[in-house]
This record gives structure tokens, C-alpha cells and sequence, in this order.
């Protein structure tokens, strides 16, 4: 019984699904937060109208802490997507792994980060 289920959980059929339930709550509280956080920043007028390109965050205090707050929420969300794409198990064709790069850069770091991805870009393979 216990070969069988370690075939299914390599061949992808044997899914954790008490853990994939628990990511999905995740999912959902911080889809939530972040909808919340999203209508509070448009209640509270932290976008400025722009004529051509839409709108633009207003850089008062207020509105650059409600922003962290959504991207924050943003980041959390598409991180837990990953790891609940991740448990969906795989047969010989589908492998992931994912890049926790969810520090923040300040403009002027921009170049040291564009450098340290492309120092290591050549060893990325697209396909095997």
C-alpha cells in the first residue's frame, strides 16, 4: 500500500490534499486583504488622473503605506499560487521550482539586480 501511494505522489497522482485545501484559504484571506486594501486606497483618493496614461499613486505618506500594503498582498498571493501549482505533483514532462525575489530594490540598485540575473541567466535552460 505504501509503494502504491509513493508511485502516485511521483507520477502526480497523489496530491496532499489536506495542504491544498489550507493554500487555498490562504489564497483566499489574502485575495481578500488585498481587494480590501485596493478599495480603501481608491476611497481615499491616492490615485491622480492622468490624461493619456490612467492614473498615478499620489506620494503622500498615507497612500505610499497603503500601497506597500496592496503590494505586499499582491506578492504573498502570486507566491502562494506558486507553492499550490508546485504540490500539483508532475509526471516525467513537468518540473518547477520558484525564485523567491520578492525583496524590494531601491532605483539606484536597479543595475546591481539587472547584474546579479544576468550573471546567472546562462545557466537558465528554457527547455530540456
Amino acid at each position: 500500500m505504501q509503494l502504491q501511494q509513493e508511485l502516485d505522489a511521483a507520477q502526480g497522482g497523489g496530491v496532499n490534499q489536506p495542504e491544498l485545501a489550507g493554500l487555498d484559504q490562504q489564497i483566499a484571506q489574502v485575495t481578500q486583504v488585498y481587494r480590501a486594501a485596493k478599495s480603501e486606497m481608491d476611497n481615499a483618493g491616492c490615485y491622480e488622473r492622468m490624461l493619456i496614461f490612467g492614473r498615478a499613486l499620489k506620494r503622500t505618506p498615507r497612500c505610499l503605506s497603503m500601497n506597500a500594503r496592496v503590494e505586499d498582498a499582491r506578492r504573498e498571493s502570486e507566491r502562494l499560487k506558486a507553492q499550490r501549482d508546485s504540490l500539483g505533483g508532475g509526471g516525467n514532462r513537468r518540473r518547477m521550482f520558484t525564485i523567491n525575489c520578492t525583496a524590494r530594490y531601491a532605483d539606484d540598485e536597479l543595475p546591481l539586480l539587472r547584474n546579479e540575473v544576468a550573471a546567472l541567466a546562462r545557466f537558465w535552460i528554457d527547455s530540456v
